[in-house]
């Protein structure tokens, strides 16, 4: 990928807006507007690039025109540098490593600790971007195959400290499955049960 060589930290986890670490001596962070967040988390989980109009497709669930696709990722590039993004294909042109890179990395290595330690929360829970709600089920659904499957009971109480796991009845089945009939921490797991049914 061409660009400066300097790798860049996009984190769209746990957040509505992602934000760009850009380096040391590149100034401070960057958050962005929801748009371009969505337009910035496409970019890069598709490395060799976009057409405009393929863009628009997995943005909306509605026809937009590819010319307001070509206006925001025009803006995009104004926020974060001429070296940025490219066309025709659009495409990054910066090396980036996501947050979303830490987790899929690790569950597909089968550290799901650290995949859920990785996991700072949900993927831009605010956007309804049909290509942002497919990849936000996608990893939480892996997180969870990877918590139940997990020999550990940590696994699944990792699962069950996060937003959807607090509020998955089978997965705190689960763990309350496993724990020793003495352990302090099911009386907290037995109250959250009950609350849910």
């Amino acid at each position: 990928m061409p660009g400066t060589g300097r790798t860049w930290r996009l984190e769209f986890l746990g957040r509505d807006h992602a934000r760009v670490h850009r380096g040391a001596g590149s100034g401070p962070p960057i958050d962005l507007s929801v748009r371009h967040s969505e337009l910035l988390l496409l970019l890069a989980m598709h490395p060799a690039g976009l057409s405009a109009d393929r863009i628009a497709v997995l943005l909306h669930e509605h026809d937009v025109p590819s010319v307001t696709i070509r206006a925001e990722l025009n803006r995009l590039r104004r926020i974060l540098g001429p070296e940025s993004i490219g066309s025709r294909p659009y495409r990054l042109l910066v090396p980036v490593q996501t947050d979303i890179d830490d987790v899929t990395v690790s569950l597909n290595g089968g550290r799901v600790a650290a995949a859920l330690q990785a996991y700072a929360g949900t993927l831009m829970p605010s956007s309804g971007s049909p290509a942002v709600t497919d990849l936000r089920e996608s990893l939480r659904s892996q997180l969870r195959r990877a918590a139940l499957a997990a020999s550990d009971v940590e696994a699944l109480l990792g699962y069950a400290a996060t937003v959807e796991g607090g509020e998955d009845m089978a997965v705190l089945a689960a763990a309350l499955q496993r724990l020793p009939p003495d352990s302090p921490r099911r009386p907290a797991l037995e109250a959250r049960l009950g609350l849910l049914n």
